[in-house]
């Protein structure tokens, strides 16, 4: 991500090329990325805050954002790391990386990301109750016995249980009250329900059964009774998960889940006692795939995609680690700090690559062809390749997340396109400026047709291949186009926002999360309370930034020296004036 890189960093001699109109650019992808995480508790979705008042023209506001912005830092990413490696070489390179990214990797995974954790985790057990937008303005009205269950009414249940149709669905989630009493614990709920009749292999949504929700939940006690039921373990849901798989998810998302539908997660001792249980309960009674009798069918059957996403979140990858298990892609250990843990692995490619061609006494950086057209030519089907392994759980416009130790090979890929990229876009110079500069056409098309059609074939793996890839790259490249044409000069405001970028971005989730739950319950327009987060967030940092982090040794490990910048850009001046 190219917020932890400064054109100013490169020194005296270097000065003059700064690119204003990039570190206006990355300043605003960093407003973006803060406004995309305030965006996501005002439509259901699984985050720890949910807001009262919602609306889905947000969750279209976040899908325009996350459709190119996190390309958009890794290709900056790539243009600025060619750059310090042309002008410094590689061991300044790798030095001041490690200490831009490296360190603060470390520091914020040990603070940061436990903090989040932190007031994530208090931010949902403090909810009283509220009513969320999951829950309200449903066209059809709940039923006594879908209240008496929300309420946790159990004698109000066993009256209405008697009248009420046990098959009902929630009327705005569809999911069975079979389902949502199995996920929520709830056992004597779910003996009645069996005993009156209730559909045991009833799916949501999503295909998941009442065994995938009490598996996915960890509730043992529900498995073991849906098991002596009858309950099919070999039902899949529309992931291709079946109730064992389910109950493979980490803990992270039964808490996200719990805070969407407004219930109280498990204890997480409990939730883990209760996994180790149901897999010994399912494991024997689920056939795995290598075991089919008809293994070639089975395999042409789901495809390469679901093929791929089985082998990426098998058991192959998980290990056990004092007690706890750990997948190797699964296991949300970074949470927002994940870029700073792909750059470190890209910077690890670029010296392997730099290194080959210093051996080969070859260039991949400087012999392109020579028209400017058919030399990016290469970037869509390449990045079309990757595309194709997203979103396979939930239909999304963009990239795929991943936290985990080891990044999921798609997504790394998919992200190390764009940021080699810009790699061979800062040899390329592009000194007629080409790239965007139609900007004023491509921008609009971009958000008014391209990514309507993101939209429309968001379950169309094959249609989304080809039109997500294209929309993050026009989006790319008409900004860069409308920021050269309009942020070329040095603006003083815009230069001090860019270097506060690190910074506000490195630690703004926990307090999105703090301000989210304090306005949570406010009976105020949903668009004014977003705009309220944003400006108290940004705020708060930027005063921080100033005071506690600019002129210290944490602005130094962030950004570099300041007294070195600023005697850089006096030496600039005057050689200009004499």
């Amino acid at each position: 991500m190219s917020i932890a890189y400064s054109e100013a960093e490169l020194g005296s001699s270097e000065i003059n090329s700064r690119r204003h109109d990039l570190d206006a650019l990355r300043a605003f992808a960093m407003l973006l990325g803060i406004g995309l995480h305030v965006s996501l508790s005002f439509f259901p979705l699984p985050w720890p805050v949910q807001d009262t008042q919602q609306s889905g023209l947000f969750a279209l506001f976040m899908l325009a954002i996350h459709g190119f912005r996190m390309q958009l830092f890794f290709l900056l990413s790539g243009y600025f790391t060619m750059m310090v490696y042309r002008k410094r070489g590689m061991k300044s390179l790798l030095k001041q990386r490690m200490m831009r990214i490296g360190v603060p990797f470390i520091l914020g995974v040990i603070t940061i990301v436990p903090a989040f954790n932190m007031i994530s985790w208090l931010a949902i057990v403090s909810h009283k109750g509220q009513t969320s937008q999951a829950f309200a303005d449903t066209e059809q009205p709940f039923s006594p016995l879908w209240l008496a269950t929300i309420n946790n009414d159990q004698q109000r249940f066993r009256e209405r249980i008697l009248i009420d149709d046990v098959n009902e669905r929630h009327p705005k989630l569809a999911i069975p009250l079979l389902n949502w009493c199995a996920y929520s614990g709830n056992i004597e709920q779910v003996q009645m329900l069996l005993k009156r009749g209730a559909f045991i292999d009833g799916v949501a949504g999503d295909g998941s059964t009442s065994l995938h929700a009490a598996s996915f939940a960890g509730h043992s006690d529900i498995v073991e009774l849906l098991l002596k039921r009858g309950a099919n373990v070999q039902l899949r849901n529309s992931q291709g998960e079946t109730a064992l798989q389910a109950a493979q998810h980490e803990y992270s998302s039964v808490v996200a889940i719990s805070s969407l539908l407004q219930l109280t997660p498990p204890e997480e001792i409990a939730w883990r006692e209760g996994r180790e249980r149901i897999s010994d309960l399912l494991e024997p009674l689920s056939l795995p795939l290598e075991e089919s009798a008809n293994k070639r069918e089975v395999t042409v059957r789901i495809g390469w995609r679901e093929a791929y996403s089985t082998w990426l979140h098998s058991s192959n990858f998980q290990l056990s680690l004092w007690g706890r298990k750990l997948h190797l892609f699964d296991t949300d250990l970074f949470h927002h700090l994940w870029f700073l843990w792909f750059l470190l692995g890209m910077l690890g490619l670029f010296f392997i690559i730099t290194a080959i061609q210093q051996y080969c006494s070859m260039s991949v950086f400087r012999n392109l062809p020579t028209s400017h057209w058919t030399r990016w030519l290469w970037i869509i089907p390449a990045t079309m390749l990757p595309q194709y392994f997203m979103a396979f759980w939930v239909p999304m416009v963009g990239p795929d997340t991943s936290t985990g130790l080891f990044p999921q090979p798609h997504v790394f890929f998919y992200y190390f396109i764009f940021f080699w990229f810009g790699v061979m876009y800062f040899d390329d110079q592009d000194t007629q400026r080409r790239l965007g500069s139609r900007w004023f056409l491509s921008l609009p098309i971009s958000l008014l047709v391209i990514f309507p059609l993101c939209l429309i074939t968001l379950r169309m793996p094959l249609w989304s291949t080809i039109w997500q890839p294209l929309y993050a790259w026009t989006m790319i490249f008409s900004l860069i186009g409308l920021f050269r044409a309009t942020m070329r000069r040095d603006r003083p405001v815009v230069r001090y926002v860019a270097d506060a970028a690190y910074w506000l971005y490195l630690t703004h989730l926990p307090l999105v999360v703090l301000v989210q739950a304090m306005v949570r319950d406010w009976e105020v327009n949903s668009l004014l309370k977003f705009l309220f987060i944003n400006v108290v967030v940004t705020s708060l940092l930027l005063i921080s930034y100033h005071y506690m982090v600019r002129h210290t040794w944490i602005g130094v490990m962030l950004n570099g020296s300041r007294r070195k910048q600023e005697t850089a850009t006096k030496q600039s001046l005057g050689a200009i004036t004499n």
